[in-house]
């Protein structure tokens, strides 16, 4: 987080982080679209093309029809005239026919279309979690283990590139 002293003025930048990359977009006036990305409904940020590549898999798997009629339940489009302008045969096509068109698509994208929602993307804070977890070692327990081997920094990284 920013703290900003002296004189601040309302400035209209945004940006965006993918939590599957870490990849930054950052810009005056730029929207989750301009940077190519899209929020599920639980809040992980995502680019597009791990979106693309979760809906081609699932299409693989499941049948395009099932995706599609998922999708359409999932924003309530009922109309059948709107389903087949909605209609999707793989991940770009969803992009452009239902993330682009539905009111707010790209900041309610359905969990199941998130690489971290359906563990293909694990991040490092989560297996970190699970393994403390699994092996019931305590952080502070790790944290004191490092500082007994370790006098600085330079030298766990070092370690750590073995």
């Amino acid at each position: 987080m920013k703290i900003r002293l002296g004189f601040v003025s309302n400035s209209s930048s945004s940006s965006f982080v993918c939590d599957v990359s870490g990849r930054v977009e950052s810009g005056w006036g730029m929207s989750i679209k301009d940077a190519e990305m899209c929020e599920c409904e639980y809040g992980h940020c995502v680019g597009e093309e791990y979106i693309i590549s979760e809906i081609d898999d699932m299409i693989e798997k499941e049948g395009v029809d099932k995706i599609n009629e998922m999708v359409f339940a999932f924003y309530e489009i009922d109309d059948e005239d709107e389903k087949e302008t909605m209609y999707f045969s793989d991940g770009n096509e969803f992009i452009r026919n239902v993330v682009n068109e539905v009111d707010d698509a790209r900041y309610s994208l359905p969990a199941q279309f998130c690489p971290i929602c359906s563990l293909h993307h694990i991040s490092s804070y989560n297996t970190l979690e699970y393994l403390f977890k699994k092996s019931e070692l305590l952080l502070t327990e790790l944290q004191d283990e490092i500082r007994a081997k370790f006098s600085c920094l330079t030298q766990l990284q070092e370690w750590l590139k073995q």
